[in-house]
């Protein structure tokens, strides 16, 4: 219930209290250090909410932390030092793969945001 209130401050939500956000941000990325932290981060439900916060669009102000806290998720399953059984890593892999390409749709918005001009594609 903690770790679906902090993702929420990274979505739609939060309209725009950036201190709320990061600090969510940060806790949730200190989630990804602590082995136990990362087994409950990584609970479907969880990265089900987190994604569907990815996939907001511009309605979401706070899209690129949570963008930014997805791929250390992402990246932290290549970490050997985590100890995650092959059955959830199945699992969760299986989760990314079915939401792919919202997920890299995503990553193209965050990225011509940062675009100079007038806005078109």
């Amino acid at each position: 219930m903690i770790i679906a209130a902090l993702m929420d401050q990274l979505s739609r939500k939060n309209k725009d209290n950036l201190e709320i956000a990061l600090n969510a941000y940060s806790i949730l990325m200190d989630f990804c250090e602590n082995d136990h932290c990362f087994n409950t981060l990584t609970q479907e439900d969880l990265l089900q909410r987190l994604i569907s916060i990815c996939c907001q669009g511009n309605q979401n102000n706070f899209m690129r932390y949570a963008m930014h806290l997805l791929t250390t998720i992402v990246t932290e399953f290549s970490n050997t030092d985590k100890e995650i059984p092959d059955e959830r890593k199945l699992s969760i892999q299986k989760l990314f793969a079915s939401h792919f390409a919202d997920i890299a749709y995503n990553c193209c918005i965050v990225l011509y945001q940062d675009l100079p001009g007038d806005g078109t594609y």
